[in-house]
């Protein structure tokens, strides 16, 4: 079977907690002389979005401002409580979302991570 083209470079589904601080962490590697070695992703930016079950429906959260890079290529999307309580109104349970990063001075956007989300409603009230 022959391959051309992907989606994301890798496939994540994650659980996305309802009122409850939410960290997931990545980190984007390239061949360099045969080995993977971690991209510096200083001048880079990212963006990230939940949606309900497909790409062209209404954004859900906008992880954008909660996404940190490192010169080690790590990518940490830390999203607080107050950003996810809003989902515990309207039952939805399913969702997707995909994480890219932009190059600021070549232009060049790698779409890190894709998958699917669970919303996992809270059920403490306090």
């Amino acid at each position: 079977m022959t391959t051309i083209g992907f989606g994301a470079l890798a496939t994540v589904n994650i659980v996305l907690a309802v009122g409850a601080d939410n960290v997931y962490r990545f980190r984007f590697e390239e061949p360099v002389g045969g080995v993977y070695a971690p991209v510096d992703l200083t001048g880079w930016t990212a963006a990230a979005q939940v949606r309900s079950n497909k790409p062209d429906t209404t954004v859900l959260v906008d992880m954008s401002d909660h996404i940190v890079l490192t010169s080690e290529g790590d990518v940490s999307v830390t999203l607080p409580a107050s950003v996810t309580v809003d989902l515990s109104t309207g039952g939805l349970t399913q969702g997707v979302w995909d994480l890219e990063l932009t190059e600021t001075a070549g232009g060049r956007v790698v779409r890190l991570v894709e998958g699917k989300v669970t919303i996992s409603q809270d059920v403490t009230r306090l």
